[in-house]
């Protein structure tokens, strides 16, 4: 087993699953022990399986908590209370909130005055150890961990947290445009769906490549342009002012939500 501080998950779901296998598969680094509540049995069995080197499953969540360096919570959050229910966290354990929606003062009335407590936005694609994970406040433990995973955005004010937690919430809606554009295409005479939803995921496939790049997005989505064209009109046509505003104004209500 690993010599570094030891990951406590409670909650093993998908997204537990993501960051499990991040860490496990890294061709670079030596993954950490990690121990991982029975909550989500199945898939901690297939993780124990898959990385039997790293993985231990422990008996219940106060026996994570208490040999955890660094403990992270993914659990839902109508689950909170309950996975913490007769769970004991020692003094000097960095608690690692992956809890949508919950802020550090009600993750601080269930887990007392003693632990550290960041709270993260990891995605999907830590399994791939791609993309930021946003932490906030900015901890050099955290840090340490989701660099490991595809780097870190250290958020230090609430506000700009919570953004970029709404950005989430965009996810099913970008592809559910793409949904409709393949729809549209399908209904056309003589192309059969299947085809039309084949040849746009190829078109997708091959722009997400450029999102690997510190250019702006606007400049990406500009540089398929040319004055006149297709792209352009498309552009100009549908996504207008009064489009682009209520975009804003559904973002805006996302933000509220998340901020209660």
């Amino acid at each position: 087993m690993s010599t570094q501080p030891t990951l406590g998950i409670i909650g093993v779901g998908e997204l537990a699953a993501a960051i499990v296998d991040g860490l496990a598969l890294d061709p670079e680094r030596e993954a950490p022990t990690i121990v991982l509540s029975p909550r989500g049995a199945a898939t901690a069995r297939a993780l124990a399986e898959r990385h039997p080197a790293v993985i231990e499953i422990a008996d219940d969540n106060a026996e994570v908590a208490s040999r955890a360096g660094t403990l992270l919570l993914a659990v839902r959050p109508d689950d909170l209370a309950a996975a913490l229910r007769d769970v004991d966290v020692p003094a000097g354990t960095l608690v690692i909130s992956a809890v949508a929606g919950v802020d550090h003062g009600r993750l601080r009335e269930q887990l007392g005055a003693n632990p550290t407590i960041v709270r993260a936005i990891p995605m999907p694609a830590v399994r791939q150890r791609a993309g930021v994970t946003p932490i906030h406040p900015p901890d050099p433990a955290a840090a340490a961990l989701f660099d490991r995973l595809g780097g870190t955005l250290a958020v230090t004010e609430q506000p700009a947290f919570d953004a970029l937690a709404a950005i989430t919430g965009t996810v099913s809606a970008t592809l559910a445009v793409l949904a409709a554009i393949a729809d549209w295409a399908g209904r056309q005479p003589g192309l059969d769906p299947s085809a039309a939803d084949a040849f746009l995921r190829g078109i997708v496939t091959g722009v997400a490549g450029e999102l690997h790049t510190d250019e702006p997005l606007a400049a990406v989505a500009g540089g398929h342009e040319t004055r006149g064209g297709l792209n352009e009109q498309l552009r100009t046509d549908w996504f207008d002012d009064a489009n682009r505003a209520a975009l804003d104004a559904a973002l805006d209500r996302l933000l509220r939500r998340i901020r209660g």
